[in-house]
Parts: C-alpha cells; structure tokens; sequence
C-alpha cells in the first residue's frame, strides 16, 4: 500500500474480496479452490505425493513461489490434528518451484524422468503486460508443451506428475488478489480435510521459546 497508493491496494483487495464470495457461494464441483484442495489431499493421501512443484510463466509472479511456500508449509506443516490427535500419514506438502521458463533448463529434466512424484501447479497469464507480444506468446506455448510433456511419463513406472495448469487472462492488482484468495481458501479447507489448525504455528513458536531461553 505505502508503494503502490490506496487505489492500488483497493484493487488488490476487491480480487480477493471477489474470490472470497466466489468460494462461499460456488458448488463445490465448480469450486476452484475447493477442487484444488480435493486434488492436493487426493495426491498427498491416495498418490503419496509429497511435493508440490509451483512455476509461474510470468516475471511478475517470480516470487509467488516464496508466497505460496509460506502459505502452504507453514499452515499444514503438522502431525497433530486440532483435537490433539496425532495424524498417521501425509498432510500438507513441500512447496518449492521457480520461474516456469528459466526452470525448464534447470530442474525439468527431474520432474519429466526423475525417480520423484510431483504435484504442479503450472501458472500463466495470456496478456504479456508489455510490449513484447511475440516473445509472450512463444512463452505460454512453451508452457502448454511443458505441461503435456510433464504429465506425460513411462506409465510403467512408479514415478509420475500431477499437473494443473492455471490461466490467467490478465494479471492487475484485482486478479492478483483473487488469486492469491484462491489459494489461501484451498490451504483453509485442506486444514478442514486434515483436521488441521492452518491458523497456528507450534513449531515456529518453540523455536522462539528456545531462543528466548538461550537469551537469558
């Protein structure tokens, strides 16, 4: 807000005040952050995937990764659930990723034929937001052809990719803030699935009791 001004910042927040009455009022089979949750907790469960692999083909959401990381791990990184309860298998997953078009000469080559199983989220916005159109253009169908080349792996092996492909038409300050709503009500309702509190952070807080406790 103090960079960008009070209009800005309004924008931001009327996406994801958007989002927002999108998820409370949508039916959960055309529910875009309730089918996100139902697919990362069918991949964790049920696939045993245990990573979730963020690429952003747009400079401007370079670091969404960071974002997304903090939301995801720090919210569902637990073992016990609200009741106290402690959960036997998967919950929440390891983010990690990159900036989709410098990644594909990077760590694509493991996620096409590594012995991993990888759940993506492939992210691209089809206006360009500047003036080089052409190049846009031949770096979303270098997304659309990373997507079918990483969902598509040797079937006979255990090793595969669950891969959602997300557009956007535009990225302004209000489709930012719906999309990052959208995430933030996917990571809500997957702490509903686990029976997790996504809202605290024990581990975090020991680790501040520790440092306290040396301090004195």
């Amino acid at each position: 807000m103090i960079a960008l001004g009070t209009d800005v910042f309004n924008q931001f927040l009327s996406g994801a005040y958007e989002m927002d009455r999108y998820v409370y009022d949508a039916p959960v089979a055309e529910n875009i952050s309730a089918l996100l949750a139902l697919i990362a907790f069918w991949n964790a469960t049920r696939l045993n995937i245990t990573l979730q692999c963020v690429l952003p083909y747009d400079e401007r959401l370079r670091i969404f990764v960071s974002w997304e990381q903090q939301l995801e791990m720090e919210s569902l990184g637990k073992t016990t659930r609200a009741d106290g309860t402690v959960i036997v298998g998967n919950t929440g997953q390891a983010v990690w990723g990159g900036h989709g078009d410098e990644s594909q000469h990077s760590f694509y080559q493991w996620l096409r034929e590594g012995t991993g199983r990888t759940s993506i989220d492939l992210i691209s916005c089809e206006k360009p937001g500047h003036s080089h159109e052409e190049l846009h253009r031949v770096m979303i169908e270098n997304a659309r052809a990373q997507a079918e080349a990483l969902v598509t792996r040797d079937p006979s092996m255990p090793w595969f990719n669950g891969v959602t492909t997300i557009s956007i038409s535009d990225l302004t300050p209000k489709t930012l803030g719906a999309l990052m709503a959208m995430y933030e009500h996917k990571i809500t309702m997957l702490g509903t699935l686990f029976g997790l509190n996504p809202f605290d952070q024990p581990g975090v807080e020991f680790g501040k009791k520790l440092s306290r406790e040396a301090e004195n």
